[in-house]
């Protein structure tokens, strides 16, 4: 109800510019690039390095878990190495970018840069992934 009334009393804002417009869109996708290859890069690095830790652990006499299959490491380290060209890309695209609209800075330590991302781009994700696991 009040919804409806504010909107018989008030003016619509002024819609934003069409450049403003392509470069929040523009800077928006580059964050979500940034995520995206973020996030594959950690996630190869954990699993080279549990399968690392799986691999020394059959190496010591444990069973094998039924579903393991060792992976080259080199297939790991590509994947990695192309993420950080990606990451490195995307960064430069959001120099592109005006300052005002870059909904990340670029020249931020990877870290820190991964956070802003993250609560950028999967904000609910984030924080159901940190409750799940603060209860195990």
């Amino acid at each position: 109800m009040f919804h409806n009334w504010l909107h018989q009393v008030t003016e619509p804002p002024r819609p934003p510019s069409a450049d403003a417009m392509v470069y929040t869109i523009d800077s928006y996708q580059v964050a979500v690039s940034l995520f995206q290859n973020i996030h594959m890069s950690r996630q190869c690095v954990r699993t080279a390095r549990q399968q690392q830790q799986t691999a020394e652990a059959i190496a010591a006499g444990e069973p094998a878990p039924y579903d393991f299959r060792m992976m080259d490491p080199c297939v790991f380290a590509r994947i990695v190495d192309d993420s950080h060209e990606q990451i490195d890309l995307s960064r430069e695209q959001m120099r592109h970018i005006p300052p005002e609209f870059q909904l990340v800075d670029p020249d931020l330590p990877i870290d820190r840069l991964a956070r802003q991302v993250g609560r950028l781009v999967a904000p609910d994700g984030l924080i159901y992934t940190r409750a799940v696991t603060l209860q195990m």
